[in-house]
């Protein structure tokens, strides 16, 4: 909310100012009235207010898709929920140590079994609700830094589900046996030095939940997915257990705005739905100068869906190119909640709308928008109630 002391403080500094002039041209004048008091009425500025709700600025919102890779997101999720499906790829980096690569070449190593660890860092939906999935392995190559949900219906995998034994044991460990023969033949293929295999695609097979896996990041080196491998050897050492983590893993979430909504718009971690905000600033004088601007936005709980665990925040950027989806300012703003209302100091985006002539608008987007599947639904600009409008609140200075 806009502090009608701002107003205030800045009247205050205007009339310091304004007297500080007054008395120095005194000070240098026998006559005041034939040089100052001319240049004090030629120079006096005048500090106004504009509200976009109460001086009714005309504004239009609506919320689009950006596909965005996820690569380095903190979190794997997987599961369905709503209109989110989420499916995850893993691909293991596997090294062995010289004595097992020859025991490898020589044909003496058999799998015993094949486990995949998954610790649990989160959830969206029911947390009840079971969670079922398949897994397939990949037959096609891919990196965690370009692939997105558009990438998936060329990715290729085999039909047959390579996991068994889904089990989530504890409350953090998620595990499945992984086929013992796709285990051996990824050894083989690390022994003979042949291209590296593809690794395993995830699908989501049950509904109502979306759970969330810590993901291999460059912070985070332990509760990463891991692939336990138990090798006996003909002859030789039995259950010997070597671990593999992750070299490459990410998820893919398909989603769209919820459907038939027609006073809201929409912000979406992950999938990523994100929203443009735009004033028309005609009501701003031309060489106005911009003491202070703050966007609210109000939210609606009742549409809104988050996780157990998120960042209540929202972040603004200045749109410099409505025609490239990437085309942004560097200085974003948070948007901090409040009650109903999440606001922000967006002073620099106003006065740059006025001294470039350009306003393409403001982008909206989660402040973790690579981390979760949280939902803002955001009172847009064809709300029912005006004052739940995003509303732009703005002090200027101007000359009279």
């Amino acid at each position: 909310i806009l502090p009608e002391r701002i107003i205030l403080s800045i009247k205050i500094l205007s009339a310091i100012v304004l007297i500080f002039i007054i008395l120095n041209f005194v000070s240098c004048s026998e006559d005041p009235s034939s040089i100052g008091s001319p240049f004090v009425k030629r120079d006096l500025i005048n500090l106004d207010s504009l509200d976009s709700f109460k001086d009714t600025f005309p504004q239009f919102s609506y919320t689009y898709k950006h596909i965005i890779p996820l690569g380095y997101s903190s979190n794997l999720l997987l599961g369905k929920k709503d209109n989110n499906v989420a499916t995850m790829l893993l691909n293991f980096n596997i090294i062995v140590p010289d004595s097992v690569k020859t025991d490898l070449l020589n044909n003496a190593l058999t799998v015993s079994s094949a486990t995949v660890q998954l610790y649990k860092s989160y959830n969206y939906g029911d947390s009840t609700a079971h969670l079922d999935y398949t897994a397939h392995s990949i037959n096609t190559p891919w990196t965690s830094t370009s692939f997105t949900i558009d990438s998936l219906p060329n990715l290729l995998y085999d039909a047959a589900d390579v996991s068994s034994n889904r089990t989530a044991p504890g409350d953090t460990l998620y595990q499945f046996n992984l086929s013992t023969d796709l285990a051996l033949k990824w050894l083989n293929i690390y022994a003979n030095s042949q291209t590296p295999d593809n690794g395993i695609v995830v699908i989501p097979q049950s509904t109502g939940r979306i759970v969330g896996f810590y993901a291999l990041t460059s912070s985070t080196s332990v509760d990463i997915p891991f692939l336990v491998v138990v090798l006996n050897k003909t002859g030789g050492y039995q259950n010997d257990t070597l671990k593999f983590s992750t070299t490459s893993d990410l998820s893919v979430i398909t989603g769209n705005p919820p459907q038939n909504q027609t006073e809201n718009i929409f912000v979406q971690s992950s999938v990523e739905l994100e929203s443009r905000i735009q004033f028309d600033l005609s009501k701003v004088p031309l060489h106005a100068i911009i003491n202070y601007a703050e966007l609210q936005l109000t939210i609606d709980t009742t549409q809104s869906v988050f996780g157990s665990t998120y960042s209540d925040q929202l972040t603004a950027n200045f749109i410099t190119d409505s025609t490239h989806i990437d085309s942004l300012s560097n200085n974003s703003v948070t948007l901090n909640r409040v009650g109903s209302l999440y606001t922000g100091n967006i002073t620099s985006y106003v006065q740059n709308w006025l001294s470039t002539k350009i306003n393409e608008g403001i982008q909206i987007r989660s402040g973790a928008y690579d981390t979760g599947l949280e939902l803002w639904a955001l009172k847009g600009s064809n709300a029912s109630d005006p004052s739940k409008r995003p509303r732009l609140k703005i002090i200027y200075t101007n000359k009279k």
